[in-house]
């Protein structure tokens, strides 16, 4: 895989997708056809870091949580979110509870910026 960015997420969701390797675009050109020769010949284009984290950091979330997420990054409030996916504000609330302790957080505003910064919303894991 070839990336504009070298986000953990991006890695992990490379591996987790079954690609043999993964490198920016920024890459030099030797670095970039020795990559390719290696796979070609069955091998992988990983780092070890880059398999150390990306085996770590893959953040997955269902979808009610990833639809509650979206909207807590636009800056919803728990009511808000609860009237544009039709549920209750408690069911928000208990969204929002699960996830703080799914991903070590205690706030909104930690949640938002993990998920942020981690570009969990970007990839779409398999089924």
């Amino acid at each position: 895989m070839l990336s504009s960015f070298d986000i953990p997420q991006y890695v992990a969701s490379a591996l987790r997708l079954g690609a043999s390797g993964f490198l920016v675009k920024t890459a030099p050109l030797d670095e970039l056809l020795d990559a390719i020769r290696h796979v070609a010949g069955g091998g992988s284009a990983f780092t070890a870091d880059q398999l150390r984290v990306g085996q770590s950091e893959f953040v997955t979330t269902t979808r009610r949580e990833g639809e509650i997420l979206r909207l807590l990054l636009k800056g919803r409030s728990n009511n808000e979110i609860a009237r544009e996916i039709g549920a209750a504000s408690k069911t928000v609330e208990a969204h929002l509870a699960h996830m703080f302790d799914r991903f070590g957080v205690s706030t909104r505003v930690e949640l938002a910026l993990a998920a942020e910064r981690g570009s969990w919303l970007d990839v779409i894991p398999p089924e």
